[in-house]
């Protein structure tokens, strides 16, 4: 017989079992459950209709993951006003767990006459879309290069009457080609992409079809003013690294400059996830490893910073003094090394 007192206990009960639920319980559940536990969780309360039919639905179709779930939720506005109710050790966990190569698919042999185009297994003209779709809008990234253009104003002052000699490796679709362009910079673009070639070149730009390396090799040493490459050093293996900031600096003039971005791994959710999106992708580089190894290669001056407000600020000035922090810092940083 259902008493106030027995639907009291009841209430209790669910209670405590909350109370009680760990991450491992939230992971170990599946479809509606899951979604249930893991707002349940990370907010403290039941999901509303849309969300939980959203995110039901991602999680079915494979497009999220339990632990992105999770991470998006803890990383809300409503997740950072219950932040007290995750642990560190939890988002450690949930870390781990995206860097962990599936176990899902054992790998298929390779045939002996396997070529790749070195675009993830897709054609140039897929990979062209895909960076297209994941990127952002030609007028995106032209906004957001034109943190740079301060470098490029002090090269034009050092370099007086002479026009600044440019290269920009893996120059994809041309934006930091245009850019310069207007500031009346001596630029080449170099990629061995045929579609982005064939798009920079419309665009009447200089543009080489190359490997960067065998572009690199093949140029006479103190070439350039300026040497840049967006996006780039996450795609060459670690221990070619060292090798191309060495050929850099070999090709630069003296007080000629190298500016290099790449994804930052010090940002939460794209050292522990969104990294992996790109399959080209090989392996993150951190600020201060790429500033021990511009030092080592011979740059007289080696700096990372991170892209804050649409300024750079030097990596050492930013504080990690709490777990917002490595969410807040931007998803880029820059790497500066001065010949």
């Amino acid at each position: 017989m259902l008493t106030r007192k027995s639907l009291l206990d009841a209430v209790r009960r669910e209670q405590v079992l909350y109370r009680a639920i760990t991450l491992k319980d939230v992971l170990n559940s599946s479809g509606e459950t899951f979604i249930y536990r893991a707002f349940e969780y990370v907010l403290g309360r039941e999901p509303d209709p849309p969300g939980r039919e959203n995110y039901l639905s991602k999680l079915a179709s494979g497009e999220l993951t339990k632990e992105k779930i999770l991470l998006i939720l803890r990383f809300s506005d409503e997740g950072k006003r219950n932040s007290d109710r995750m642990k560190w050790s939890d988002l450690l966990t949930l870390g781990l767990r995206l860097l962990k190569p599936s176990k899902s698919l054992p790998p298929s042999p390779v045939p002996l006459n396997y070529t790749t185009t070195g675009f993830g297994g897709l054609s140039d003209h897929e990979y062209a879309d895909f960076e297209a779709h994941f990127r952002g809008s030609v007028e995106d990234v032209r906004r957001h290069l034109k943190v740079y253009t301060p470098v490029i104003l002090d090269l034009q002052e050092q370099c007086g009457s002479m026009p600044v000699k440019g290269v920009d490796l893996g120059c994809g679709r041309g934006e930091w080609l245009e850019l310069l362009k207007e500031y009346e910079v001596a630029i080449q673009g170099v990629d061995l992409n045929d579609t982005f070639f064939g798009r920079v070149q419309e665009k009447n730009l200089s543009v080489v079809k190359s490997d960067i390396f065998e572009y690199l090799k093949a140029s006479k040493p103190e070439s350039f003013d300026l040497v840049t490459a967006f996006h780039v050093i996450e795609h060459i293996p670690p221990d070619l690294r060292m090798a191309f900031l060495r050929q850099i600096l070999r090709v630069l003039r003296k007080d000629g400059v190298c500016i290099l971005e790449t994804p930052n791994p010090r940002n939460l959710l794209v050292g522990c996830g969104d990294f992996y999106r790109d399959p080209t992708h090989i392996a993150p580089i951190f600020p201060d490893t790429i500033e021990f190894q511009g030092k080592i290669a011979g740059f007289s001056q080696s700096a990372a910073y991170f892209i804050q407000d649409r300024k750079l600020l030097e990596t050492g000035k930013y504080r990690f003094d709490t777990l917002d922090h490595y969410v807040q810092v931007s998803r880029d940083f820059a790497w500066m090394g001065k010949k």
